[in-house]
């Protein structure tokens, strides 16, 4: 929690349950952005990196598979994600709501220079674009050598959206 710019946060292999964060999500107005939807967690400072201490993506798990949110959403610049597996997220389904909430179940970019490597994305959903990840309004962000398996999106953008991909494999989505 509140990580500062240049900060790297490690995390232990586990699988780390997201769904007990619904509540405080709704409620925060850092997690929970009108324009960009709620996400699980929020990357707000600039060059933090999350990743998981193993350096095997199978060791590290964040899993939300019953909150129907997005995971994570990736705020400050030049920030990245790597060696985490990001699991069962859902980007909203509601019509009414703005495009971008509708987008990236497992991780939004949402500013410059982001990127995210060594990751797996499975059983993750977006209504609209991107079932695994998204990048809106040209934020453009980078996923370098990860997995995507078993997400689902529109017929435009299956597995990402705005989002270039470079090494990855891809499969059942």
């Amino acid at each position: 929690k509140n990580a500062k710019s240049g900060d790297v946060v490690s995390l232990a292999a586990g699988t780390y349950d997201l769904t007990p964060l619904q509540e405080d999500v709704m409620s925060s107005p850092m997690n929970y952005s009108t324009y960009y939807g709620p996400s699980m967690l929020y990357i707000s400072a600039a060059n933090v990196t999350l990743k998981g201490a193993t350096g095997d993506p199978d060791d590290v798990i964040l899993t939300a598979d019953d909150a129907y949110l997005r995971l994570l959403r990736i705020g400050g610049n030049n920030s990245c994600v790597r060696d985490l597996t990001l699991q069962g997220g859902y980007a909203s389904s509601v019509s009414n709501a703005y495009y971008n909430l509708r987008t990236g179940g497992a991780l939004m970019f949402s500013s410059s220079g982001q990127f995210a490597s060594n990751c797996v994305f499975v059983g993750n959903t977006a209504a609209v674009r991107g079932g695994a990840v998204s990048g809106p309004n040209g934020m453009m962000g980078t996923v370098y050598d990860s997995v995507f398996r078993g997400n689902n999106g529109s017929s435009e953008s299956l597995i990402a959206s705005g989002t270039t991909l470079k090494g990855c494999v891809i499969t059942n989505n």
